[in-house]
């Protein structure tokens, strides 16, 4: 109703409005993939990131927010061991 009420109508919005809506979803998507790894368990996490996530650093969510503390724990408990 907001967008509404500034003249954006559906099929005329702005890149801004694009770029808006994706930094968000990306954010959602890094949380709920942290979930993800989270209720993996320690052990099969840091395997993935250890074979895995690591070597690919063309990997979108290395950028994110939460998944980059994600991987430094999974870092730190690979190295502790």
């Amino acid at each position: 109703m907001l967008n509404y009420g500034n003249g954006h109508t559906i099929g005329f919005e702005s890149a801004k409005m694009f770029y808006d809506i994706n930094k968000i979803v990306f954010r959602a998507y890094d949380m709920i993939l942290v979930m993800v790894f989270h209720s993996f368990g320690p052990s099969m996490s840091a395997d993935l990131f250890e074979q895995i996530f690591n070597e690919n650093q063309n990997w979108k969510f290395h950028k994110g927010k939460y998944m980059k503390e994600y991987a430094k724990l999974m870092n730190y408990m690979n190295n502790a061991c």
